[in-house]
């Protein structure tokens, strides 16, 4: 009888378990990455909430003291609001 391959007894010697293993960490592994490469680096995102952000403010500092305003509400709605 001839010998198999070394491909196919390397293949063989994996039990059931171990293939199970081995591809739940494959899986595990893409999906991870495709969500980690699919997401915007945070420094791109906050600069465009940044600019959301202060588009509808006036000439009001944006560090005024809360205690000072009399405001109990939003005085303007952004007009390009996406969100």
């Amino acid at each position: 009888m001839a010998l198999l391959p070394v491909g196919i007894r390397f293949i063989i010697s994996f039990s059931r378990d171990q293939w199970y293993r081995a591809f739940i960490f494959m899986l595990t592994f893409l999906l991870y990455a495709s969500f980690h490469l699919s997401r915007k680096p945070i420094s791109i995102v906050k600069g465009e909430l940044h600019k959301q952000c202060t588009a509808g403010d006036g000439p009001e500092s944006p560090f005024s003291d809360p205690s000072s305003s009399t405001r109990h509400g939003p005085t303007h709605w952004l007009l390009n609001n996406e969100t």
